[in-house]
């Protein structure tokens, strides 16, 4: 038994992946909150600041944080736009370059930026006229806004003849702790000065995120994107325009997004806080051993899911040995990117169709394929189960999709098949064997967006099954189900208790198997 607890016993490097992974996704605003509870599980000040130093910086540039300079000049955003190295970010307002300290998430000193840091006097009129514009709007619409305006490509342009990029961030947070609210919002706009188009093309990304967790937990991420584009204009007639269309598609974004949460009255948002946990039942305090916090962290973080064969015992359905797969028992790099995509959003869905559902992509066809230009197939395979002879009832739930990627015809062919079984066994004995088969198609796409398109389809025709077997089997009345229970045996006569020897077993089971013929 002690050998078994030292074996499931998690090494230092997946301590420290668990604990990353709680910081990363810490909601905005909280990563503090959620690093004390995770430095208090540890128990080990090596391994938390590991963890730390590597969740909080890429924590802090995600989330657009905002950082007051050490000499009070103003605000530093926590940006890849602006990251010089590890720790110093460029200020191009004021032409500094602040020392912050992630994990405290302070800044810790101040320098002047070098010309080397910083645009051309060319560049630069174009982005102090939109820094400028700029800083108006987003006084205006948030009032504990920070903006900047970072020169991203090109900063040694001279003068009008090439083409360089600017990138506009904006970032907002609430936090509210005190009230069981944070909430935050940011923007990147990449803007283009296409020289030798006479054009500025703007893109835009959107990102709301917000957490709301009095007696209950309800979380919001929503992102949007957009575009647009405009005429190369002087550095005060970009800047206007600019700050016109960020102020617009971030106006038309709101008001959208205002209006859809509008809708929702009172009750509505109250049933969306879970009161309890996504298994409905509170948590057993009084027999916490029943839980595997190792395992059901390793299965959320994937830790330690690697490339393994089975070895099984099929008739005590048991695994009896694993060994690592060999590189020919495995597909090619091309064809895991699509394989392990689909298995990524495969899983998501699985988890929430089937509570204890199972599903597994392979690759049945092409595994060698190395490259686009020829034709592989994978096959998803989805099985769930309950069993409850305590109740006199088990059922099971089965599908296969076959995935053709065809890039001769730059389809993707899915076919499926699916079963039900159940079985009722409390004084009688009713079974549902139910099939059925589908197919559909789509255009072959990049590895991420096929693997979202065909979960989709798997689950439009799956949950498009389902109701159709509960609008079938809801239509019975009570007394057809009843009717339907087979109180007798197949024979239709009672298994006769007062003369057994009338029956052979040997003899009833070597005439249905064929031995001896």
């Amino acid at each position: 038994m002690a050998e078994e607890e030292e074996d499931s016993e998690l090494s230092d490097k997946h301590k420290v992946e668990i604990a990353k992974w709680f910081l990363l996704n810490s909601p905005p605003g909280e990563i503090k909150y959620v690093a004390k509870d995770v430095k208090s599980i540890l128990n080990n000040d090596d391994l938390y600041n590991e963890a730390a130093s590597e969740a909080f910086p890429f924590y802090n540039k995600s989330h657009l944080i905002s950082i007051q300079m050490a000499n009070r000049s103003g605000d530093v955003l926590v940006t890849s736009f602006g990251e010089l190295d590890g720790d110093a970010f460029l200020e191009p307002r004021t032409a500094q370059v602040a020392i912050v300290d992630h994990v405290k998430q302070v800044c810790t000193d101040v320098r002047p930026a070098t010309d080397e840091e910083l645009a051309t006097p060319y560049v630069e009129e174009f982005r102090c006229n939109l820094d400028i514009e700029l800083l108006k709007y987003v006084e205006e619409a948030y009032p504990k806004g920070v903006c900047s305006v970072y020169c991203i490509n090109g900063k040694d342009v001279e003068a009008p003849g090439s083409n360089f990029e600017l990138a506009v961030v904006i970032s907002a947070a609430r936090h509210s702790p005190q009230n069981f609210c944070n909430g935050s919002w940011s923007s990147v706009w990449n803007i283009e000065f296409k020289y030798d188009q006479q054009a500025v093309e703007v893109k835009g990304k959107m990102q709301v995120g917000a957490h709301y967790f009095e007696e209950g937990n309800v979380q919001l991420d929503a992102k949007h994107e957009c575009k647009d584009t405009i005429l190369f204009q002087t550095p005060e007639e970009c800047a206007v325009t600019i700050t016109t269309i960020i102020r617009h598609h971030e106006a038309e974004y709101f008001a959208s997004l205002e209006a859809s949460y509008l809708n929702l009255s009172d009750s509505t948002f109250k049933d969306l806080r879970r009161k309890l946990p996504v298994t409905r039942t509170l948590f057993p305090w009084n027999n916490t051993l029943q839980f595997s916090l190792t395992r059901d962290i390793s299965k959320e973080l994937g830790i330690g899911k690697t490339a393994q064969v089975a070895i099984v015992d099929h008739v005590k359905q048991v695994c009896t040995d694993v060994r690592p797969a060999t590189d020919e028992e495995l597909a090619t790099p091309y064809v895991e990117e699509f394989r392990c995509n689909l298995d990524i959003e495969l899983l998501k869905y699985v988890e929430e169709a089937y509570p204890k559902g199972v599903c597994s992509v392979y690759c049945i066809n092409g595994k060698d394929v190395e490259a686009p230009g020829s034709n592989f197939e994978l096959a998803v395979v989805i099985s769930a189960a309950r069993h409850s002879p305590q109740n006199f009832c088990n059922g099971s739930w089965s599908s296969v999709w076959n995935i053709e990627f065809k890039y001769d015809q730059q389809a993707v062919e899915v076919k499926g098949k699916m079963q039900v079984g159940a079985h009722y066994f409390e004084e009688g004995n009713v079974q549902l064997d139910a099939k059925h088969e589908c197919k559909d198609t789509i255009l072959f796409q990049t590895p991420e967006e096929c693997a979202v398109t065909i979960t989709t389809i798997i689950r439009h025709h799956e949950a498009e099954y389902f109701a159709s077997l509960e609008a079938s089997y809801l239509n019975l009345s009570d007394s057809t189900f009843k009717d339907l229970r087979r109180k007798l045996p197949v024979t239709r006569t009672l298994f006769p208790w007062n003369n057994t020897l009338q029956f052979s077993l040997t003899r009833d089971i070597s005439k249905e198997l064929g031995i001896g013929k």
